[in-house]
């Protein structure tokens, strides 16, 4: 797991232009998802997950054990990153988020 704690990694700025910008999840054909239900439907129907990133308050928690344990029994290859709660907040595309967000790759056209 890697930890950010600063708006100015560039994995912080990728994902937020992910979040905010239509033409940067086209030209990536990527997206994200915020939500223990949805991260879990993306494994259950084996989406294409590349990235997990988890608020640092709940990344100790049975739910993203749970999650993790998923992730390596399918043997997906996911870069895991830990944030900061404002962070956190920042990047997540809900009002109310979870704690728990994944990037996954858009379906071909």
């Amino acid at each position: 797991m890697k930890y950010i704690s600063s708006r100015d990694n560039s994995s912080f700025k990728r994902l937020r232009n992910l979040v905010d910008d239509a033409r940067t999840r086209r030209a990536e054909r990527a997206t994200i998802i915020d939500g223990d239900h949805l991260v879990q439907a993306a494994l259950d129907a084996q989406w294409p997950i590349s990235l997990l990133v988890c608020r640092e308050d709940v990344k100790d928690s049975a739910l993203v054990a749970g999650i993790l344990r998923q992730v390596e029994i399918t043997g997906l290859t996911v870069e895991i990153l830990v944030m900061a709660p404002g962070l956190f907040n920042a990047i997540s595309p809900v009002l109310a988020p979870t704690g728990l967000l994944a990037e996954i790759s858009l379906p071909a056209e």
